[in-house]
Order: C-alpha cells, then sequence, then structure tokens
C-alpha cells in the first residue's frame, strides 16, 4: 500500500477524488453536507448499529494525516464516540471488513462506496 508515498501527485489526485466522493456521499438534499441525513440513509440501508458505525468512519474521512485513507480508531474510542460497544462493533467489523487485526486501523470511503 505504498503507491501513494512513491507518487506525490498521484497521492493529490487520489486525496481530492475522496475527498469529491466524500461531499457528494454526505450531501442532503439542499446540496450542503448533511451528516444526519446521511446517518439516516445508512441506518435504512445497513441498521441502526451499522449505520451509526458507517457514517462515524465517513465522518472522520479525510481528516486524518493518512495519506492512504486510514482512520485509526480503538474500539474504546469508537464506544465514546458512537456509543457502540465492542460485542456490537465486531458483527460490523466483519460484515464491512473494517476492522482489522493489526494497528493499521479502518480503512475508509472507499468500501462503503462499492
Amino acid at each position: 500500500m505504498s503507491i501513494l508515498h512513491d507518487n506525490p501527485e498521484r497521492a493529490i489526485v487520489v486525496k481530492l477524488e475522496r475527498k469529491r466522493l466524500r461531499s457528494a456521499l454526505i450531501q442532503g438534499e439542499e446540496g450542503k453536507e448533511d451528516f444526519f441525513a446521511f446517518q439516516a440513509r445508512c441506518i435504512r440501508k445497513f441498521g441502526l448499529p451499522a449505520g451509526v458505525f458507517l457514517r462515524q468512519l465517513v465522518f472522520w474521512d479525510g481528516k486524518g494525516q493518512d495519506p492512504e485513507g486510514w482512520i485509526y480508531k480503538t474500539r474504546d474510542e469508537l464506544l465514546e464516540e458512537i456509543g457502540l460497544s465492542q460485542r456490537q462493533q465486531l458483527p460490523i467489523c466483519k460484515a464491512t471488513g473494517f476492522c482489522l487485526a493489526s494497528t493499521r486501523g479502518f480503512r475508509s470511503l472507499g468500501r462503503v462506496l462499492r
């Protein structure tokens, strides 16, 4: 996954594309970013726990420093942010493929859009 580090121009293009996709994903009916409307769509499509979980990952997308789009969150941090226990997070992680057994974190947005 070091391709983005080897080619700075490509990294900029990828970052801009991720930003465009994120904006399109969370746009409300008025054309502005609306995380609550996005969360409601996620909940309708994936159920309450998974919908809240996915909304939080999209919220954090682009706010970190990792050029490959990784989000570093512990289960305790997610519990604090969205109120889902480790027991509630585990089936979501297995179903979405976001959670890894390493220290890398969650890979965001690209998986949500596919």
